[in-house]
């Protein structure tokens, strides 16, 4: 591999069409990482055993959301301060086109990837870790 890069090999289009299927990619692992969870503590007999699968559950879980959360991170800055501020790049023409009609949504669907959903998923999985240590579940 060649140590000498070249800037126009590369544009900024380029580095986020990698980091948003990166992004991707890192939370569809996330999402099975966290259905096998859910499945094997649902699987068990013991809850002692269930509460342990689904706190060891959350740690895991917690290490790939610290993944995806830098790599939303690094999305959100290119199509913050790069993309959207790049005259006639069509992503910026149809950010645009989409704030003049008013539909400027809550939360952008890389937020949701790589912050609430992931956060809700962890949130599940500690707090029915804890619940069965405690025998509220």
């Amino acid at each position: 591999m060649s140590n000498n890069f070249e800037p126009t090999e590369w544009s900024m289009s380029d580095e986020r069409e990698f980091m948003e299927n990166l992004l991707c990619q890192r939370f569809n692992f996330f999402l099975v990482l966290f259905a096998l969870f859910i499945l094997t503590a649902t699987t068990c007999r013991d809850d002692t055993t269930s509460g342990v699968i689904l706190a060891t559950g959350f740690l895991v879980c917690l290490m790939v959301w610290m993944t995806i959360y830098r790599d939303y991170v690094k999305h959100h800055w290119i199509m913050q301060e790069k993309i959207y501020m790049t005259e006639n790049h069509p992503a910026k023409i149809v950010n645009d086109a989409i704030k003049r009609r008013g539909l400027l949504s809550l939360f952008s669907v890389s937020r949701w990837i790589g912050v609430v959903i992931p956060a809700v998923c962890c949130g599940i999985l500690i707090g029915a870790a804890l619940g069965l240590f405690c025998g509220f579940l």
